[in-house]
């Protein structure tokens, strides 16, 4: 999981498992692992875009993005390189693809010049996105209620029975491994740690997939929810803080790494995950998710931000000195090496 128990966190593409307050495709929650669809009840979605790749093959997927300004959105760097992005109902011409050069991390930037022809040509070059989320530059993201976004798989089986992992008899949680998503799920949460995992990665949100969920709810990221957005309650608004970035999905059955499965896991213990080193590591607890945290990287993200009014400018990047908890560095090196990113094709 993450924390200090060299879990592994697939962060290919990800996929929201919401629990009881309910990964299944998409944003998944208890008490049965299926995707949250309805709208959600925050007004957050409207923030959120899309890109389409693999279009009309055996993989063909969305993943999200947000907006940021108006011809700005943000996602995840390892879910492609999109040329086309559709923003409530519209599709727009992508003008360029930015990504981190601090190598802090994989945040992607997406820069639209306009709305977007069938072919994806340049249409109407005055086109604008119609709105963009607010972003929360401030440091107290630990403990808020968080509301996550993302397209993705969910449960194995339609029926949640069927789909049930147990060990000893003892529930466990639900197997993964429905089709790819064509709509857009949320799960609501909230943030129990800030984690360091060092370059290309950087500071991360992390939630807990408990069960009972908690009065914030309980959801987990599964693919393909990579890129979606993060949002936090800051004093009665939902402002955008993270970007869906993995999760535990991965699991074996013993320490030599047999019997490998893709799962929910509100309890993992009995099961083994692998750490950095290639070793097959006993694990305990609920499986966790992260997002790449937005304050920490307002170097990079804040080149892209509305220029605020002057009397908040002094706000912007206060307290980002973060939490140094490097420990999770190597072990989550070690993690991402033998996860395979998602394709990094364009989209449509």
């Amino acid at each position: 999981m993450l924390r200090s128990r060299g879990k592994i966190i697939g962060w290919a593409s990800l996929c929201l498992a919401v629990l009881a307050v309910t990964p299944a495709r998409g944003i998944v929650v208890i008490p049965d692992a299926n995707r949250n669809v309805a709208p959600d009840p925050f007004g957050l979605a409207k923030y959120e875009g899309f890109f389409e790749i693999n279009k009309g093959g055996a993989d063909d997927k969305l993943f999200a993005l947000t907006a940021i300004n108006d011809q700005y959105l943000i996602g995840s760097g390892h879910t492609g390189r999109p040329g086309v992005v559709t923003y409530q109902g519209i599709d727009y011409h992508v003008a360029s693809n930015i990504t981190d050069s601090s190598g802090n991390s994989e945040l992607l930037i997406v820069k639209i010049d306009g709305t977007a022809n069938p072919d994806g040509t340049l249409k109407d070059p005055t086109a604008r996105l119609p709105n963009f989320a607010p972003v929360y530059t401030g440091s107290g993201e630990l403990g808020k209620d968080l509301v996550a976004f993302g397209f993705g798989i969910g449960r194995r089986d339609a029926n949640p029975a069927d789909s049930i992992v147990t060990l000893g008899g003892v529930p466990k949680g639900w197997f993964l491994g429905g089709p790819n998503q064509f709509t857009l799920s949320y799960g609501t949460d909230k943030v129990t740690q800030i984690l360091n995992l060092g370059p290309g990665a950087g500071q991360q949100l992390v939630f807990d997939f408990t069960n009972p969920a908690g009065p914030s709810g309980s959801a987990l990221l599964t693919p393909n929810d990579s890129g979606g957005g993060i949002f936090i309650n800051d004093g009665g608004v939902f402002k955008l803080a993270g970007v869906n970035f993995g999760a535990d999905n991965v699991f074996y059955t013993d320490a030599q790494g047999r019997g490998q499965f893709q799962a929910a896991l509100y309890d993992t213990s009995g099961f083994f995950e692998q750490d950095g080193n290639g070793n097959f590591v006993p694990v305990s607890g609920p499986a966790q998710s992260a997002g790449t945290r937005l304050s920490a990287n307002l170097g990079f993200v804040g080149q892209f931000l509305p220029v605020p009014e002057p009397s908040s400018i002094v706000l912007m990047g206060l307290g980002l000195g973060g939490l140094g908890l490097g420990a999770w560095r190597n072990r989550w090196a070690g993690r991402r090496a033998r996860i395979t990113p998602a394709p990094t094709e364009s989209g449509r």
